[in-house]
């Protein structure tokens, strides 16, 4: 007896970015939201494609792109049959056991041939003038020189998977009124992200002075243009600020746009020597990117800050979930509704942003986890699912790694039937069945189940939540097609060749 395979494929990497770029100068305005989701959609949808042709821990097979089962229809009991370029396709017994549909993410180690993460860090630093004022027994620009200082000297200059900027902002004009529309158009990256740069860093850090006012929404901006993308990269903004924006920006709703259009950013913002009130001001800008909020109230405090955050980049988990449609494209098809940990509880989330529980925005969502195994359940959307029943919850397990991204790829599937010399009526005493627990149970599937009537939906795209189904025929207890494997992202088609007499 042959057996009907089609592909199934359910894959999760470890990366670290999406798409290829580089720096370019930004305009003073805030960024156009719209094109930043375009430009992370594209580089998603680049990255998904690289990541399917890598191996997987399946132990299936993958067949061709676009799989096609073959059966042949006669006017008894079909005979099952095979084109050439297809796989076979079997008559069952009712009784089949099917096999137990796989529900786990497989997390893959890139680390362990040389794709550690390359992280990209901006160190951002205020030079208004406030940064002159006195801070205990040194001002704060003093303290700050000492602090970067203190960091640069713990930094290896030969890491060759970090690299590390220097940026300031506010470092031109004055801060009198007359001088403030100069300086709040100026940020400038004096040192570029490429390596560690140490003597460079160290001549620039001690070279600017406090100067003008507070344009953190451009400094925000510009910073996160000049970062490069591309695979396996981490972009990390880590700014220093010692008072809120002054320049009329609201550099809460830049750093929101930024998280959701540049899936690898993270803010990280240090308060230093901020008030209580300030400090309230300024986190929204760390929790809206899915960074965190450091408060530092002297130079040893901001150089323990900037050296725990470094540190961290490097070191930071995530689960990244991407719903994909049957042309393997990121879209939003599904909600994450649930995520536990490895006690059942729910999910501590260290990376959330506000507003953003339970959606797969764009296709996808990044969520940064402590190391361990989780599982999490997605549901469909059903609007763009025309006749599914609402039951179709899937629930996935994922191990995610310290250090590493995995990558779960969800989503749905879609079998196309294709008649070729068969009548319409074929098949009209079948009905069509998904795997579940171990038994098989109808599924609702719009214009299989006929009644012999001359209305079957040949040549139809019928979407499908992954999973193992099978067609079979009521009036002659025989399955006539079996083991039809639904993967996320993935299209099946299944060819009825043959005659019938339409008995």
């Amino acid at each position: 007896m042959n057996r009907c395979h089609a592909l199934f494929f359910v894959a999760c990497l470890l990366l670290g970015g999406c798409g290829v770029g580089g720096t370019s100068s930004a305009p003073t305005a805030a960024p156009n939201t719209e094109q930043l989701r375009a430009t992370i959609e594209a580089e998603l949808r680049a990255t998904i494609a690289a990541q399917q042709t890598q191996p997987t821990e399946t132990p299936r097979q993958p067949p061709t792109e676009q799989p096609t089962q073959t059966i042949a229809a006669d006017t008894a009991v079909p005979t099952a049959t095979a084109a050439p370029e297809a796989t076979s396709a079997a008559i069952a017994s009712p009784a089949a056991t099917p096999p137990p549909v796989p529900t786990t993410v497989t997390s893959f180690e890139p680390n362990g041939e040389g794709r550690q993460p390359v992280v990209n860090i901006q160190l951002v630093f205020d030079a208004s003038g406030s940064m002159a004022e006195p801070l205990g027994a040194e001002t704060r620009i003093v303290a700050a020189r000492r602090a970067i200082e203190q960091v640069l000297a713990t930094l290896p200059a030969d890491n060759p998977n970090m690299n590390i900027g220097f940026r300031v902002f506010g470092h031109r004009g004055d801060n009198s009124e007359a001088g403030r529309s100069v300086s709040c158009g100026s940020t400038e990256l004096l040192v570029q992200m490429d390596g560690i740069n140490l003597p460079l860093l160290r001549e620039q850090a001690n070279a600017w002075e406090p100067t003008g006012w507070t344009p953190i929404s451009l400094a925000l901006q510009q910073a996160a243009e000049a970062f490069p993308t591309g695979e396996n990269i981490r972009n990390v903004i880590i700014i220093v600020t010692d008072g809120e924006e002054t320049c009329g920006g609201d550099p809460c709703e830049v750093a929101e746009a930024l998280a959701a259009s540049r899936a690898e950013l993270r803010i990280d913002l240090i308060g230093f020597g901020v008030s209580p009130a300030v400090a309230d001001v300024l986190r929204c800008i760390p929790a809206n990117s899915g960074g965190v909020y450091a408060d530092a109230q002297n130079g040893d405090a901001l150089a323990q800050s900037l050296n725990e955050l470094i540190v961290a980049s490097q070191a930071r988990s995530y689960l990244r979930i991407v719903s994909l449609n049957p042309a393997g494209e990121p879209d939003k098809l599904l909600q994450l509704r649930e995520l536990l940990d490895e006690q059942g509880q729910p999910a501590q989330i260290l990376n959330r942003p506000a507003g953003t529980a339970g959606a797969l925005a764009s296709g996808t969502v990044r969520l940064e986890l402590k190391p361990g195994t989780y599982r999490f359940t997605v549901t469909p959307n059903f609007i763009q699912f025309g006749g599914m029943e609402p039951d179709q919850d899937r629930t996935y397990t994922a191990v995610v790694a310290a250090g590493q991204e995995t990558v779960a790829l969800v989503g749905i599937g879609s079998m196309t039937l294709r008649r070729q010399g068969v009548d319409k009526r074929f098949l009209c005493d079948s009905v069509f069945e998904i795997s579940e627990n171990g038994s098989w149970r109808p599924f609702a599937l719009p214009g299989l189940v006929i009644g012999c009537k001359e209305s079957f939906l040949y040549d139809e795209a019928y979407l499908l939540p992954p999973g193992v189904y099978r067609i079979r025929d009521t009036k002659r207890d025989v399955v006539l097609v079996d083991m039809i494997t639904i993967a996320p992202g993935k299209q099946v088609t299944i060819d009825i060749r043959g005659q019938d007499s339409g008995g």
